[in-house]
């Protein structure tokens, strides 16, 4: 059998100044959570309802029941319905929309209910048939002023992103009004806000059809022709089949509404008159199924403030480490709210300090998974990782850990301890020599090689051009001091034979190779030179009619001499690094 299941949620202080007090968000959200349990309203069941405001309204415990009630108590044929009075704004960097609840801190969006996420992340996953916000709320910043089409547009709280998801995802609604902003303060009607007492009024009768069920088309189509510009309610999404406030689920019973203002020529059951309804404001909604509601609120509220009482003893034992003890009374805590943020995080500590590291990582991954911008959950996941070795997932989880909270010192510092980890493994791997050679796989193994080869290739023609340059020098360039070429050839040398030491000591023969290529070039060439032009070289530099290029014979020389030592010494070099090379291993072994 369908439920209907709600969560009302309303708060007129913050703890961040920057948000102004409210006046009719906490009476808003106990009349809306009074008149669903109502016996003359909603006719909900009271269990089936929670009601939370003032500062009982932590993003924490928002979480935790939109999570609960989503998640594990919906099911296909339900109805999830969550009504929120109280301010919004939209994070100044990334334009996404955020709630902000009693604790939210405006300079800190993640400490606010994430729109995105919540759709992306529970709303998605839920099994309900239909998902509806109704959202009240007062908008805050200027990227929101600045964005918005009409004073009182609420398209940019969501997006593209989000806008994008609900036209694919049907089902999952948004009734959205503007409580105020910078222009426009709170309006209100006997004690509640205009748009919460026009609400009441027509869900009392004035969009009942002549069986009493009350559709959510019909609802908004009345609010949108008794509510001025700044109250007049805009809907976000497509419910297929129509979604039913009260009465029979359109999921199992195709229902054909008449036209707002029909039901009011119909027969149907007797409605209340405004003076009437006004009076039931003033005095409470104080029938039997009320009282039975406000029993139910006020022991949700009573098993809410026993988890806290407990979870706070829990923190307190975990820091006297008393830690069988601080985690009995957290799994208590987790049977009352398995999405308990504080409770998960203290259940992944006291595992992970007593060394139970995989299942540590399991509390995190479940608090991640309940709210994905918790930066501490990111940076505890890492520590944890750290801990059993996986340094590369450690390091990718504190990055998103200082992505969400770069400002954090403690989380630098847990970079810090992570990036040094993985230093000491890689000294460590080098050391063990072919040990550390197993530990990559063969696709990198072969990677390392090929790129370690090329460079070691590219080293050896760079210094043989630039020692073939400063030979030639003399020879081209006579206008350049000598100097000039001496200094290329010797910088040519150097790099030949460094480059043929050190690449046989660290990589072993094949990486003689390039080594040995240079040297049959420089060698090939001396010879070639000696065997084809020996007999034009000595004519041209004896012809009795240009006396001046006798002149060239000593750059010649050099050139000769540089091509010797070219093919002889990095031979010479890499002959001494492989057998130097061959030592440290053993010695290493």
């Amino acid at each position: 059998m369908s439920k209907q299941l709600g969560l009302i949620i309303g708060a007129n202080q913050y703890q961040d100044p920057a948000f102004r007090p409210l006046q009719y968000a906490e009476n808003d959200a106990r009349a809306f959570a009074q008149w669903l349990v109502n016996s003359r309203g909603g006719q909900w069941q009271p269990a089936n309802v929670q009601h939370l405001q003032g500062a009982h309204a932590t993003k924490q415990l928002v979480e935790s029941l939109i999570s609960q009630m989503c998640l594990n108590l919906a099911e296909p044929g339900d109805l999830a319905l969550i009504y929120f009075a109280g301010h919004a704004f939209l994070d100044e960097r990334s334009g996404d929309g955020y709630l902000a609840l009693s604790d939210t801190r405006s300079q800190v969006p993640a400490s606010g209910l994430h729109l995105n996420s919540l759709i992306q992340y529970v709303w998605q996953r839920s099994r309900a048939t239909h998902i509806l916000f109704i959202l009240d709320s007062f908008q805050n910043g200027q990227i929101w002023s600045s964005s918005r089409s009409t004073p009182y547009d609420t398209k940019p709280l969501f997006g593209p992103t989000i806008l994008n998801q609900l036209l694919q995802q049907p089902n999952r609604l948004f009734l959205c009004s503007c409580r105020g902003n910078e222009r426009a303060a709170e309006t209100g009607e006997q004690g509640l806000g205009l748009f919460m007492h026009r609400l009441i009024v027509g869900l009392s009768g004035q969009v009942r059809d002549s069986s009493g069920n009350i559709g959510l088309r019909q609802l908004h189509s009345y609010l949108f022709s008794v509510l001025g510009d700044q109250q007049r309610p805009q809907l976000f999404g497509q419910d297929q089949p129509p979604l039913m406030l009260v009465g029979e689920s359109a999921a199992s019973s195709a229902l054909q509404y008449a036209p707002v203002g029909a039901a009011q020529a119909q027969e149907g059951p007797p409605r209340p008159s405004t003076g009437a309804l006004q009076n039931q404001f003033r005095g409470g909604l104080a029938t039997p199924r009320a009282e039975t509601g406000k029993q139910q609120v006020a022991v949700d509220q009573q098993r809410l403030q026993q988890s806290q009482a407990m979870l706070e003893q829990a923190q307190q034992m975990f820091q006297e480490q008393q830690l069988q003890q601080a985690f009995a009374l957290t799994e208590q805590v987790l049977q009352i709210m398995p999405q308990s943020i504080p409770a998960l995080t203290l259940k992944g500590q006291i595992l992970g300090s007593v060394g139970r590291q995989e299942e540590a990582l399991a509390a995190i991954e479940q608090l991640i998974q309940v709210n994905p911008n918790n930066a501490m959950a990111w940076s505890m996941k890492a520590v944890v990782l750290s801990n059993i070795g996986e340094h590369q997932a450690a390091l990718a989880a504190i990055e998103r850990s200082l992505e969400l909270d770069v400002s954090n010192l403690e989380t630098h510092s847990i970079k810090s301890t992570i990036m040094g980890n993985v230093a000491t493994l890689q000294s460590q791997n080098l050391s063990r020599g072919p040990a550390a050679a197993e530990l990559l796989s063969e696709p990198e193994q072969t990677q390392s090689g090929a790129r370690t080869f090329f460079v070691a290739l590219g080293l050896q023609l760079l210094g043989f051009l630039i020692g073939i340059a400063g030979a030639l020098q003399p020879i081209l360039q006579t206008w350049l001091p000598s100097l000039v070429g001496i200094a290329l050839m010797a910088l040519g040398l150097l790099i030949l034979v460094a480059n043929a030491a050190r690449a046989a000591h660290r990589y072993g023969f094949l990486h003689t190779m390039p080594t040995c290529l240079v040297s049959i070039i420089a060698g090939g060439t001396l010879v070639g030179s000696y065997l084809f032009a020996y007999r034009k070289i000595v004519a041209f530099l004896s012809d009795p009619k240009h006396p001046e290029q006798s002149a060239l014979l000593a750059p010649i020389i050099f050139l000769g001499i540089w091509l010797i030592m070219a093919a002889a010494l990095p031979c010479i070099a890499g002959l001494g690094g492989l057998i130097s090379g061959a030592f440290a291993r053993m010695r290493r072994r």
